[in-house]
């Protein structure tokens, strides 16, 4: 019953279409059946809350709809349905990621990346967490029937835990060894063959130096996982970042411009017409002075376009450091 889904799906769905909006919600829906996430319906036990859920929809970067069903878990309670310290997942360290791909292009190796579908639905839950959950907005179970969890869903505080696990259990039963720098990245050395991986959830960054090898780790991935292969690095983006790669000069470059410009416009700054400053901090003059063009930006803007600049400048534009800073 679409009629019974919230004003965000609605406001969405005005915005990009109604009927791409149901495409994404019913494949998101048919990915969860497919998983067995959720148990038959079932009576809820005395004593016990069920968790709603809500829809959270998006455009992504290529224009294609994703919806995302996502349990509230602000609603769990602690000891009963989640341990604290169960609840960390680590990922990779932006510096470990730079050193992975300049390792991998001072031996002119393959770079590819893989990134893993509907990644949270491959965890079972943990016996002891009995977790229960009410219908999905449009959908009935029955009067008075909730479903239970049989594997973790976004929006768990677990789940990045759970799947944390799985994914580093399989990566080692591959031969690999953990970092000893960052928990996130793993080597392995087979012959004069070196592979490398950096994680970050469910995105992950192959350096190999034999394409057979490669291949061989990748049908092993999507053996256990449904892989979406994105293949060589060249001119995809990973993480936000652009990436461009020659492997056979043996030449790698990094940069944000579509991050930089998507985040500008989302404040409403014009990167186009917006006229750039020639170093990355005014050398005379304060903001307000005629050197200076003036885009008025309110006090959670501003935050935003701080952390934007900060993110950048960490990633892969030390230059803008020290304008962040001084946001």
């Amino acid at each position: 019953d679409w009629d019974a889904c919230d004003n965000e799906f609605h406001s969405f769905a005005a915005r990009h279409g109604l009927e791409p909006a149901q495409a994404a919600y019913r494949k998101e829906l048919h990915g969860i059946i497919d998983a067995q996430v959720l148990s038959e319906p079932v009576t809820l036990p005395p004593g016990r809350r069920a968790l709603s859920t809500r829809v959270l929809m998006r455009e992504k970067t290529d224009g294609t709809l994703k919806a995302r069903l996502c349990v509230r878990g602000c609603h769990q309670r602690h000891g009963v349905d989640y341990d604290a310290e169960q609840t960390y997942a680590g990922v990779t360290d932006r510096i470990s990621m730079r050193i992975v791909l300049a390792i991998g292009c001072a031996l002119k190796a393959l770079i590819e990346t893989v990134d893993i579908t509907a990644a949270f639905l491959n965890g079972k839950m943990p016996p002891r967490y009995r977790i229960y959950v009410k219908a999905p907005q449009g959908l009935s179970f029955g009067t008075g029937k909730v479903c239970q969890l049989l594997k973790s869903l976004y929006g768990l505080k677990q789940a990045p835990a759970i799947f944390r696990s799985v994914l580093h259990g399989f990566i080692l039963a591959q031969g690999f060894t953990e970092c000893f720098g960052d928990e996130c990245c793993y080597s392995r050395t087979v012959g004069s063959v070196l592979t490398l991986l950096a994680v970050h959830v469910d995105d992950i960054l192959i350096v190999c130096t034999d394409r057979v090898t490669l291949d061989n780790f990748k049908a092993a991935l999507k053996s256990r996982f449904d892989v979406k292969d994105q293949g060589s690095i060249d001119g995809h983006q990973f993480l936000g970042l652009e990436v461009e790669y020659d492997r056979q000069r043996g030449r790698l470059q990094l940069h944000c411009d579509s991050y930089l410009k998507r985040s500008l416009t989302t404040l409403g700054i014009d990167y186009e017409t917006t006229r750039p400053a020639s170093t990355p901090v005014i050398k005379r003059g304060t903001p307000g002075s005629p050197t200076v063009d003036e885009v008025p930006l309110r006090a959670d803007q501003l935050r935003q376009l701080s952390g934007i600049l900060s993110y950048a400048a960490m990633a892969c534009r030390p230059d803008l450091a020290v304008a962040a800073s001084l946001l």
